[in-house]
């Protein structure tokens, strides 16, 4: 298993964790986020901003690490 995999895996957990916590449909961040049918508080919205802007990180730096390879 690739890094990259174990990291989105151990994200996708952490956002299901949230889900079930916040009472929220077991969906990616950008859905849950730019579904208008979702009430999301301040702290959500944040939070889940923040969780796209993490799994992006992950990603480009995954990407980039593998390019110098």
């Amino acid at each position: 298993m690739s890094v990259l995999t174990t990291r989105l895996d151990f994200l996708s957990d952490v956002l299901q964790d949230f889900c079930t916590l916040h009472n929220l449909e077991f969906l990616s961040a950008d859905d849950l986020l730019y579904d208008p049918s979702n009430e999301l508080t301040d702290y959500q919205r944040d939070w889940l901003y923040a969780y796209c802007s993490t799994w992006d990180t992950i990603t480009v730096d995954t990407f980039k690490s593998n390019q110098e390879l």
